[in-house]
């Protein structure tokens, strides 16, 4: 009877997971799927950020277009009316600055500044953009 014995000896195969396994299987995973989430919430926030940048660049641009037809020399004059955007008094600089909002959520300052050099044929104008990022 010892071809009996051999036929009880043998290990019947396993069926099935261990809890442990189970449980390093699902830490594996929620590590994995936490770092995914995460990296889509980044990937929100720096798209909002680009819009608002985006806006305040467009805002800026808008400015130059508003100044466009007062660059050349025969619109300049001596007065600071809101006809004229471009007066600096000689060898000078003013700035001028007004408020901007987008979609009632965050607003922000738009400044600009003309000075006027020594060439009386020419102004150099800067425009900057500055808000503060809403919570």
């Amino acid at each position: 009877m010892p071809f009996l014995n051999l036929k009880i000896m043998k290990k019947k195969k396993q069926c099935g997971f261990t809890l442990v396994e189970v449980i390093v299987s699902l830490l594996i995973l929620l590590t994995t799927a936490a770092g995914i989430f995460a990296s889509f919430t980044a990937a929100q926030n720096y798209v909002l950020r680009s819009k608002r940048r985006l806006a305040a660049v467009n805002f800026a641009r808008q400015k130059f277009e508003e100044l466009r037809p007062y660059v050349r020399q025969d619109t300049w004059t001596n007065s600071t009316s809101d006809v004229n955007l471009l007066y600096a008094p000689e060898a000078s600089s003013q700035s001028y600055s007004e408020s901007f909002s987008f979609s009632d959520t965050w607003s922000g300052l738009l400044n600009y500044t003309v000075t006027n050099t020594n060439n009386t044929a020419s102004r150099n104008v800067s425009v900057t953009a500055n808000w503060t990022e809403p919570d």
